[in-house]
Parts: C-alpha cells; structure tokens; sequence
C-alpha cells in the first residue's frame, strides 16, 4: 500500500473569484525502500475541488514531468544539490499553462534519478518536499501561491551513482553564442550585450543608492556587496564556462511547447562547474529588444529578460521559486536572494527607469 501525504492549499477567494474549496495534492512513493536512485517514483496528484477551472504555470512544480526542480531534496539536514534543467516559460503561448478542470485532477509521476546529485551525497534516506509554488492565470493576471506541503522520504540502499540529464559535453565555452546561423547568432550576441548592460547598470545602482526602495522591494535587507557581486559576475562576464546554443541539442526540452530557453548545469563534487543554455524558437521568433519596454514590452517578452534569467542561473545557480515580477516582490527574505527573477526584475526595473 502506498504511503500518501496530503496538503490543504488554501485559495484566497477574492483573489481568484472562486465561491469556495481548496486545492489538494497528494503526495506519494511507489516504495518507500529502494535499491537504485533509478527505482525513486514519486507522483503528485494535484485535483481541484472547485467549481471553476483552475490555469497554472506548469514549469518547476509537481505539475511538471520534465526534469526540473519539482523538489526539494535533503539528506539529514544537508541539501541535495540539484543539477537538472532550469526552463524559462514562453509565457505568451498557452502551451507554457495546464489547466485543472473544475472537479478534476492531474497525477504526474516523477523520475528524479539524473536532476539531483546523489553520489555527493551517499545511500541513505532522502526527504522529498514537493515544490508547490503555483501560479495562478485569472482573466489575464497572474496570482501566486507559496504553499507549504508534506514531504516524503525514501531510503536509497545502494545504487547513487551520478546520473545526468544529458551526456556531458567536453567543449563548454563561455558565454559567447555557439551557433552555425548568422541571424540567430547575432540575436543571442544582441540579448548577451543587452543583459550585460542591464546587469551592469543594477550594479552601479546598489553602489550609487544601496538603500533604493526598488533594491528593498526585491532584496529587502540582504547584503548589498553579496547581490552587486552577482550582477558584477554577469555585466563583466566572469561566471565561467557556459555555452549559448541557438539549437536545441539532440534529444533537448525545446520540442516541449511553452519553453522558451532552458539551462543544464553540469555538476561535479557538489559544485556546479559550468552550465548550457538552450534557445528554443519562441526566443527568435518572440521576443523583443530591451528598447521595447520603454513603450510598454512586458519584461518577459525581451531577448533580455529572457537572458539575464538564464546568465542568473548559469552564473551563480540562482532557483525559480517564482516567475514574474509580482510574485518576486512576495516572496519571503530567504527566498528573494535565491530567485532568479527578483535579479531579472531588479535589473529591469531599474534600466528602464534610467533610460526611457
């Protein structure tokens, strides 16, 4: 029989103009003991009680079969470093949303085997704690929810060899395009430039007005010298090895609809050595240049956005706890440093004030 958790997830009705109901996910593992990290199957039924049809995200959540971070993973009180693919949602196309229709449910297995570093960490017995913070689409606008759920433990007797998502590559480069198409190449080299201004000008921002409302909005009180060193890594190029692809690499996440760039961090010791970005074809065929927010882009609608998120993770592993810029505000002060969309909007927010 399997061992199943449940957590009530409260909606706040007024917010998403539901009468009544909260949305429940069960938790669960085929076994609770297993030989190899390989036999790990975790599934998440997500369901919806309500009379109303509920839109999510779908990236970086239980709802998520690829291997992003559905989880969070700890060994005792030590965390299991994650080394899957962090996805930056095309967030114009309704493929990037699933929907939970009124009274109905979605199960989703999980096979973790290849997104988390088990070997540095040993056999032994693992906590799941399923990632939960849902965005919620409501006529148009976006609504978060930082959910807490119950986590699930599964005992690894043997089998914690590192496993990876895709085969490791021996020619990583820094962060220059890798691409055999002109128009293409010069698209990523235009958003690297644009993201490294944007990143650049946020630097000089912290050491001119460290104590800015917008700085406190998104960082709140966190050191300023440890989140202007994040952004001075990425404006002076310094993050290391990481590749810009402009085509997806044989058996990629960019046949997955609603993607429209994903990173793949390369582990080794527990540390992350170097990383690859993939530009799938909404980022050519979408999004716009920086100057278009001046006349109202959303900010995830421009290759610079888009790059800047993606250089965040690369450079210093930056999470996606939240998307978008209203639900980086809300975040709790722990979180705000490791989200990778409070960097994005910061840096956004403050260029456009400074130069539209």
């Amino acid at each position: 029989m399997l061992s199943r958790y449940t957590v009530l997830l409260s909606f706040a009705v007024t917010a998403l103009a539901l009468s009544s109901g909260d949305l429940t996910v069960k938790l669960s593992a085929v076994s609770p003991t297993v030989a190899s990290i390989d036999d790990i199957i975790l599934t998440a039924v997500v369901s919806n009680p309500t009379s109303k049809d509920i839109k999510f995200v779908k990236f970086n959540t239980v709802l998520d079969e690829l291997p992003t971070k559905s989880f969070k993973v700890k060994k005792g009180d030590a965390d299991v470093l994650f080394s899957g693919v962090d996805v930056v949602p095309a967030i114009t196309e309704d493929s990037a949303f699933v929907t939970i229709p009124a009274g109905g449910s979605i199960a989703v297995n999980h096979t973790v085997s290849a997104s988390y570093d088990f070997e540095s960490a040993g056999a032994g017995t693992f906590t799941f704690d399923a990632i939960t913070n849902l965005r919620v689409s409501e006529g148009g606008k976006m609504t978060h929810f930082a959910l807490d759920a119950a986590s699930v433990d599964v005992e690894v007797t043997a089998d914690v060899a590192k496993r990876t998502v895709f085969p490791e590559s021996a020619n990583l480069r820094a962060s220059n395009p890798v691409c055999n198409d002109a128009g293409r190449r010069n698209q990523l080299a235009a958003a690297l430039d644009e993201a490294r201004a944007v990143a650049g000008g946020a630097a000089h921002n912290i050491r001119a007005d460290p104590n800015s409302a917008n700085f406190r909005t998104y960082f709140n009180n966190h050191n300023r010298n440890d989140i202007w060193y994040n952004f001075d890594r990425i404006a002076g190029n310094y993050g290391g090895n990481r590749g810009l692809h402009c085509v997806d690499r044989a058996g990629g996440l960019c046949s997955n609809p609603g993607i429209a760039a994903y990173v793949w961090l390369v582990t080794s010791g527990g540390n992350i050595i170097s990383s690859e970005s993939y530009f799938c074809n909404w980022f050519f065929t979408s999004t716009r240049d920086l100057r278009s927010t001046c006349s109202g882009v959303n900010f995830p609608s421009t290759r610079a956005n888009v790059m800047l998120h993606e250089l965040t993770h690369g450079d210093f592993a930056s999470g996606d706890i939240v998307y978008d810029c209203p639900g980086s505000r809300a975040l709790g002060d722990a979180d705000k440093k490791k989200n990778a969309d409070n960097y994005t909007c910061f840096a956004m927010h403050n260029w456009k004030q400074y130069n539209c």
